[in-house]
């Protein structure tokens, strides 16, 4: 194989259908993992609760279990800045109050 050829993507029918559930999941508007952008239509997502009634899901379960929690901080701070552009005002203290919460449970691997 000349390494100057880029080779083709084979893409197989596992990923294939990998890619229309993605698909199908971004037009129904269902979110995504943060990391590998797999839909919540078809991939489990890791809730990290950060109170005994809120929590938070920016990764799937696979992508957590593949990151250390200094490895998945930044996925939850991205979360947490989108988030943050489109909050209420009325609602804007009460949410920024949440972050050192979140930030704890996942510096504590939750």
């Amino acid at each position: 194989m000349n390494a100057d050829v880029p080779t083709a993507i084979v893409i197989t029918v596992d990923n294939q259908k990998r890619i229309e559930l993605n698909r199908a999941g971004r037009r129904s508007g269902l979110g995504e993992c943060g990391r590998c952008l797999d839909s919540w239509l078809w991939k489990p997502h890791h809730t990290t609760d950060f109170t005994s009634r809120d929590g938070v899901f920016p990764l799937c379960e696979d992508c957590w279990k593949r990151l250390t929690p200094d490895e998945r901080l930044p996925f939850y701070r991205a979360m947490f800045e989108r988030n943050l552009a489109t909050c209420p005002a009325d609602y804007l203290e009460q949410y920024k109050a949440q972050w050192p919460l979140i930030e704890k449970a996942v510096k504590e691997g939750k």
